[in-house]
């Protein structure tokens, strides 16, 4: 048998190793099974730490679960269309928003398929087992065509509707946002407090907005139901004009501190109740309109001033109140979302001279978090457009009581999930975008009328496994339709918005189930804190709408990877470190023991230190399994597997040492696998490190009684006997110990635990 060496030269072992089919095939035992499921990774760039740290912390669990002999399935996946890798290929090419929508899609396509091959170079670099060849790839013919029969069970089952309501869009991107798209920073504006007077009255109703433009689509006021409105009597300090304000009783302290450089205070008036309020006509100047007072619970009398000023088409809860009481939800932004020519988003929008300006009481700076467009970094706009949303009235109940049935990992979890739910008004799932999954349906010519039947749906699920969502740009409407519609083609002509990417990813338990015979529901979702409102938000909604379940059974995330200073890190900041850089340096199995020994639950800080601390773990543990190999170097399997039939049965001078560390390995697996099914990836490596230090320092002592010197004594180049049963039965146990730490060792440091096996093998 060759020596087991020094140093593990991981940049030419590694790879080696990794060619061989054990790296692409898991267990498939008679017995238990366990499903993964994958959370696909955007297909638009190189593999971050992130990813990294992700792919490895499920390569621990499947390991883990292939050494309690448990069947393993999972199939590793890519998000390929959308937004993010459209971008990626503007960014490459100047002229692509010019070039015909069949050549967006084609460029598109070849950098996601490109990428997706460097990230699973990537993924099996880093020892992540997986059948790759068959991975699911969400721009695949065979994904298209199951992703389209599960959105039209949505469809038909009423979760899918076309309305004209508010929805994030993004100037930037050109394209509606889902909330998961949006990221929020400190975003400096004007706040305007202006006046609405009332008909026949001599009060002002006083609102509050950051959003001055939309006070030329204002429809109505709101007032809190139960709270109490006063009536506070002012002098204009420049016109000398007296006027009663009201507000609610909760802001009056604050509207007389920030009013009081443009008005005199000269007391309070009567109370108000929002019911002597209600049904108030008032005069809303920027319209020419005469709007109502209304009683709404939406209202918040801590805020501004206790008065909501309702634009329906630019806010979402002032589209509910606008439904309730059947107001106009007419845009006030043009395609380019300009307000009169003006960019409402702009930080000069409020140096213009228009009369939201012009006509406040009083205008101050105020700094709030505002949405971004998390691909792009620009501001978003609330404006009402057509689009289709999923309808999460439908399933709110029931996702309730779902909740409750899943395991989660830990008690913030599930309410960081629960509250992102219950928080989310809308969800908007078509896309104003060129490179994704079209949305099935035909308009009406003249009405505009969506179309689209169950036998026409097939009939495309049919097209697309064929030839790829690409049909819907190649064939003409007659050939999509149905052979049974076909007749009313002339009267309709194809939409062009495709499906928001979450709805991609987020049926892709719909889809493995279709494409590769897996259940519906993963034993478990394992992905960063962030997909709480992103994939895992997106999967349980569309399964609670199609079965009635969770797609998981438990759900369990890991925090961000952050530089050695605890800042997230960013490309523009310089501090990006790339995976494949660290393991060229360390190796696969030391970035490994470094996720290992991390609390993945927070966020990671990674540093040279965190890396030269798994490496130092790393050599240690080569270092013993190398001096356990080595000396077995003078016998062979067939004699070390005789001895262990006459080991019980023998009798020399240190065999209740040898039994104490047999018993001690039988220990340590029993102790190791409970941490592993606990997903405790540190303690287990910290109870084999314990095991390993303790028997260095104990059983392979140098002095007397130690395996050392029975080793050493009785080495075949002195005088001594090396069929001593001292040193043969020594043997034995080494190879116990190496059998054991093989496969315990296995989930975390794979790559040293093959190697260590093809020695084995060789005797």
């Amino acid at each position: 048998m060759k020596k087991f060496p020094l140093r593990a030269n991981a940049s030419k072992t590694e790879p080696l190793l990794q060619s061989d089919e054990q790296w692409s095939q898991f267990l498939n035992s008679s017995g238990e099974s366990y499903f993964l499921h994958d959370g696909p990774p955007y297909a638009n760039g190189e593999v971050h730490l992130g990813h990294a740290v992700n792919k490895v912390l499920k390569d621990f669990v499947l390991r883990s679960k292939e050494l309690q002999d448990i069947s393993v399935n999972f199939v590793p996946g890519h998000d390929t269309h959308g937004l993010p890798t459209e971008m990626a290929a503007k960014k490459l090419n100047p002229g692509f928003e010019n070039l015909f929508v069949e050549e967006k899609r084609t460029q598109c396509q070849q950098l996601a398929q490109k990428n997706l091959k460097k990230q699973q170079k990537s993924f099996k670099r880093l020892g992540v087992k997986g059948d790759y060849d068959h991975a699911y790839v969400t721009m695949s013919p065979e994904y298209e065509a199951a992703q389209l029969e599960a959105f039209g069970e949505l469809y038909f089952r009423g979760f899918l509707y076309q309305d004209y309501q508010p929805v994030w869009y993004s100037p930037s991107s050109k394209t509606v946002l889902a909330n998961a798209e949006l990221e929020y920073q400190q975003r400096t504006g004007v706040g305007v407090y202006f006046p609405f007077k009332v008909v026949d009255r001599d009060l002002t109703l006083v609102v509050w907005t950051t959003q001055p433009w939309t006070l030329y689509g204002n429809q109505a006021v709101c007032v809190n139901p139960i709270s109490v409105y006063k009536t506070l009597h002012f002098t204009n300090r420049e016109t000398n004009k007296e006027e009663t304000f009201v507000v609610s009783e909760e802001c009056v302290k604050d509207f007389l501190m920030r009013s009081q450089n443009s008005y005199h205070f000269n007391g309070y008036g009567r109370r108000v109740t929002p019911q002597q309020l209600n049904g108030l006509v008032y005069f809303s100047p920027l319209n020419n309109q005469h709007n109502r007072v209304f009683l709404h619970k939406l209202v918040n009398p801590h805020s501004g001033t206790g008065l909501l000023h309702v634009c329906p088409a630019h806010g979402l809860e002032d589209w509910e109140v606008g439904q309730e009481f059947n107001l106009s939800t007419k845009n006030l932004l043009d395609e380019d979302c300009l307000f009169q020519g003006l960019n409402p988003l702009s930080e000069k929008f409020s140096e213009s001279k228009l009369e939201c300006f012009e006509q406040a009481l009083f205008a101050e700076s105020y700094t709030h978090s505002y949405p971004y467009d998390w691909r792009t970094k620009e501001p978003v706009v609330m404006m009402s457009r057509l689009q289709w949303f999923f309808n999460l009235d439908k399933t709110k109940e029931l996702s309730k009581k779902v909740v409750e049935e899943v395991e989660w990992d830990t008690p913030s979890a599930k309410k960081r999930f629960t509250s992102m739910l219950d928080s989310r008004k809308v969800w908007p799932v078509s896309r104003q975008r060129t490179w994704g999954l079209p949305l099935p349906f035909f308009y009406h010519k003249e009405t505009g009328f969506p179309f689209q039947t169950r036998e026409g749906l097939n009939h495309l699920v049919s097209v697309f496994r064929d030839r790829g969502s690409n049909a819907w740009w190649e064939l003409s409407t007659e050939e999509l339709f149905s052979e049974q519609d076909r007749h009313l083609a002339k009267h309709y002509c194809k939409g062009f918005d495709t499906m928001d990417v979450w709805l991609d990813s987020g049926l892709s338990w719909y889809v493995v189930n279709k494409t590769h015979g897996l259940p519906f529901q993963a034993n478990m979702y394992l992905e960063g804190s962030d997909q709480h409102r992103g994939w895992f938000q997106s999967s349980f909604l569309t399964s609670v709408a199609l079965t009635g379940q969770a797609p998981f059974k438990k759900l369990v995330t890991h925090g961000f990877v952050l530089d050695q200073d605890g800042k997230k890190m960013s490309k523009s900041v310089g501090n990006v470190v790339d995976p494949m850089d660290v393991v060229t340096q360390y190796s696969a199995d030391v970035f490994r023991l470094w996720v290992a020994g991390t609390d993945y639950r927070q966020d990671m800080s990674f540093s040279d230190s965190g890396m030269k601390t798994a490496f130092d773990r790393y050599k240690e543990m080569r270092g013993f399994l190398r001096f356990c190999c080595n000396n077995l170097f003078d016998t062979d399997k067939k004699s070390l597997e005789n001895l262990s039939k006459t080991f019980h049965t023998s009798d020399y001078q240190d065999k209740n040492v040898d039994l104490d560390v047999l018993q001690s390995l039988e220990v340590l697996a029993e102790s190791v696998l409970q941490p592993y099914s606990d997903l405790d990836f540190s303690k287990a490596l910290h109870l084999l490190e314990k095991h390993r230090s303790h028997l260095s320092a104990n059983w392979l002592q140098t002095e007397t009684t130690g395996l050392k010197e029975r080793l050493y004594r009785y080495y075949p180049d002195t005088q001594g006997n090396a069929d001593d049963l001292e040193r043969r039965y020594g043997q034995y146990v080494l190879y116990k110990v190496l059998l054991t730490y093989a496969s315990l060792l296995d989930p975390l440091t794979p790559h040293l635990t093959a190697e260590l096996r093809r020695h084995l093998k060789e005797f």
